[in-house]
């Protein structure tokens, strides 16, 4: 069901999209002016019919509701044109037989017999106003269906003749209805278009012969592009076939010159009311072909200062003695061709403004003869100009008058309407250029704004944008602009020169502007040294030169010659009033020192001796104060210090940074036990009369004792761990020898960790 309702649906819009063609008769000047409008003169027209045809064959058309492709125009048949007007044929007519000599020829090309029935045709005379004429144009005919490729086709052309054309047809004719070439349809090839031409590629002929469609061209079965079946129910145009909108062209006119157009349709010698052929031609296909009359837009005038003023200005169209040149420009008109002399009259007796006096006049072959003088415009040219340089005399005089008139001319079908130009000639007002006073500023470098005041010459005149300039500046070194704005470090005198537009005055002035000399800017800034890591002060000082009223600001945001704040590295930005600044750097230092520490240990063989390791960090330039609590101090870094006596002290070790003198102090209790004492007797006799018979030491102050007694030999003959022990002389239970012995005691003093021993010799005597 879908299937269905879509179908339907289908053809009902076809019915919309085309509805039927309209033809009207209409008399016969409404259809020549359906070619190009009121405007246009046509001559030499003929409209031509067969007996019984007469105005039913020519009309108007409108196909805006049909297929045909053109929305309007006129319409040549060869039966009444009521009859392609969709399905309504109203009368019928039979053409009768008909001549056209050019149609013959055609057929004759192609061998055909040239019998003609039907002939209906439009002709006349035209003035081209261009060298190319184009149209559309639809041919149709009711011989698709069964006489395509038949040795009768219906033959129809558009002869155009005139100057430049040598065709094969009446009066030098030549045929504009051609097939376009397929591949580039903007050209076109030889082959006229006919049923046999432009068709669906397939003879209709009973026997299928393709022979009146060769005998035209061999390729038409390339041209079925052009072409339009029109084989569906209820056609809005009652024709079996028609081309698409073609286009008739022919380059190479003569403008100005008349040429002869014809258009004509006729059918086969076998037709009857049934048949027919029709030609369509598009609604003002002409209406750009012909002009007629006078042009006066020809010469334009523009003075020499034209372009420097608004088009409102009272001043556009006087000429300035010196300000170059003015013109007046002649335009080739559009139908105009070959050389032009223009003639025109420098007439002092209305304008007193002389020429050669007050100004010259010149241009391409410009010639200047008694009254009258003129210049040409060649052919290859489109326009030319007659330049009037009016002379700088110096002289202060009264506006002057130039006064040229143009006189008509006719070219051809062209007529130059004549003119007259009138320019004021005046002098240039006197250009002024001026400053105000000199001045003085309040700080090196601060914006100057240089602005001369310049008035007069042409350039006053001027107001608004324009693309000139009313004056040129040129400064003295320092650029091209009316306004300068400078930033002089030093007292400097700026001068500039104005040039008026016309290039012909020119003046100077010169300002002067005082700059102050201010001593450069000093300041100062050493870095604080802190012993504890608090807020300290960073201070400016010094701070000189520049303009005064110095203002401050800090790395850190703070303002004022100082900045509050902990231990980092900041820089100050120092400027004065004038903006002139300088950067300093500096540093709030904390010199903090090493942790202090230290050990001790006895001096083995000093009583009441202490030797203190100091393991405190070393640093550059460290220094140490040592207090032993009984009144001696050192400064030594590892000192030795002899007690007086025995007992505990609160000994202190204090290190002093180079750069601040910043101290840290470390303290601990160092005990001194009693005295130590060791004393060794250099000889003893074991002979026991009670004196000196044993070898001992007497040691005191120990914790531990070893005792070795060695021959000189090296052999050991005592030993013993008991600090009283002593050796009576014997080795072994016998007497050891007189001689020298060797001691060594190995030893720790009770308040001490370290080692140590004592040696000697003594002499065993008997």
């Amino acid at each position: 069901m879908k299937r269905i309702f879509f179908i339907i649906n289908f053809f009902f819009i076809a019915q919309i999209t085309f509805a039927q063609l309209e033809t009207i008769p209409i008399p016969d000047q409404e259809i020549l002016e359906l070619l190009s409008g009121t405007e246009v003169n046509f001559s030499n027209t003929q409209l031509s019919y067969f007996e019984g045809g007469g105005s039913q064959q020519i009309g108007q058309f409108n196909g805006l509701n049909s297929n045909l492709g053109l929305d309007s125009g006129i319409v040549l048949a060869t039966h009444f044109i009521g009859q392609i007007a969709g399905n309504q044929y109203g009368l019928q007519l039979d053409p009768i037989v008909g001549v056209d000599s050019d149609l013959s020829l055609m057929l004759n090309e192609f061998s055909f017999p040239n019998n003609l029935k039907g002939v209906v045709s439009i002709e006349f005379d035209f003035v081209p106003s261009t060298d190319e004429l184009n149209f559309n144009y639809v041919y149709g005919s009711n011989e698709y269906s069964s006489s395509t490729c038949s040795s009768f086709p219906d033959p129809f052309g558009i002869f155009i003749s005139g100057p430049g054309i040598s065709g094969p047809y009446s009066n030098g004719a030549e045929n504009i209805a051609l097939v376009p070439d397929p591949i580039n349809p903007a050209y076109f090839t030889t082959t006229p278009v006919l049923v046999n031409s432009i068709n669906a590629g397939e003879s209709t002929l009973v026997n299928s012969s393709t022979f009146g469609c060769d005998a035209v061209d061999p390729n038409w079965q390339n041209y079925t592009d052009f072409y339009v079946p029109n084989s569906v129910p209820n056609p809005s145009v009652s024709l079996e076939g028609f081309t698409v909108p073609l286009q008739a062209t022919k380059s190479g006119l003569v403008p100005c010159e008349s040429y002869h157009i014809k258009f004509v349709v006729a059918v086969g010698p076998n037709s009857n009311s049934q048949d027919g052929a029709a030609l369509f031609i598009e609604a003002n296909a002409f209406a750009n072909i012909n002009t007629f009359g006078n042009t006066s837009t020809t010469v334009v005038n523009e003075s020499n200062i034209f372009s420097y003023f608004s088009s409102d200005s009272p001043f556009q169209d006087k000429i300035y003695e010196g300000c170059g040149d003015a013109t007046i420009t002649f335009y080739r008109p559009d139908l105009a061709v070959g050389d032009i002399t223009f003639l025109f009259r420098p007439q002092n007796e209305i304008g007193n403004a002389t020429i050669g006096e007050d100004y010259s006049l010149a241009g391409n072959n410009v010639v200047n003869g008694f009254g009258y003088s003129s210049i040409l415009l060649p052919a290859e040219d489109d326009q030319t100009q007659l330049i009037i340089t009016p002379y700088y005399d110096y002289v202060n005089e009264p506006d002057e008058t130039i006064y040229i008139s143009i006189d008509q001319i006719n070219i051809g079908c062209i007529q130059i309407d004549p003119d007259t130009i009138i320019f004021s000639l005046s002098d240039q007002p006197e250009l002024n250029v001026s400053f105000n006073e000199d001045f003085s500023i309040y700080c090196p470098g601060s914006d100057v704004i240089l602005e001369p005041n310049v008035s007069g010459g042409v350039g006053g005149f001027m107001s608004g944008s324009f693309s000139s300039d009313a004056y040129d500046y040129s400064w003295s070194q320092i650029g091209t602009a009316a306004i300068q704005i400078e930033n002089p470090i030093e007292t400097t005198e700026y001068c500039v020169t104005v040039m008026d537009i016309c290039e012909t005055q020119e003046k100077s002035d010169c300002i002067k502007v005082t700059v102050p000399e201010y001593d450069e800017l000093q300041a100062d800034l050493f870095s604080k040294i802190i012993c504890e890591d608090i807020e300290a002060d960073l201070c400016v000082i010094n701070a000189e030169g520049g303009e005064g009223n110095y203002s401050y600001v800090w790395s850190n945001g703070q303002s004022g010659p100082c900045n509050y704040d902990y231990q980092g590295e900041y820089d100050v930005v120092v400027s004065d009033g004038c903006e002139k600044e300088i950067i300093l750097f500096g540093e709030i230092y904390y010199d903090k020192p090493p942790e202090p520490s230290f050990e001790y240990l006895s001096i083995p063989h000093q009583n009441l001796g202490v030797e203190f390791y100091n393991y405190t960090d070393d640093s550059p330039g460290l220094s140490y104060r040592w207090s032993f609590d009984d009144g001696i101090y050192s400064d030594h870094s590892n000192p030795i210090h002899v007690f007086q006596q025995a007992g505990d002290y609160d000994v202190s070790l204090t290190v002093i940074t180079a750069l601040g003198q910043c101290e840290e102090d470390f303290q601990d209790y160092v005990t001194i036990d009693p005295n130590y004492s060791f004393f060794v007797p250099n000889a003893f006799s074991p002979n026991n009369d009670g004196l000196n018979d044993v070898f001992r030491t007497f040691t005191t102050g120990v914790k531990k004792f070893e005792l070795f007694l060695f021959d000189s030999f090296g052999k050991m003959v005592f030993s013993s761990s008991n600090v009283e022990d002593s050796w009576d002389g014997t080795y072994d239970g016998k007497p050891a020898p007189q001689g020298i012995y060797v001691y060594q005691v190995v030893m720790v003093k009770d308040s001490d960790i370290v080692v140590f021993n004592e040696q000697g010799a003594f002499t065993l005597i008997r």
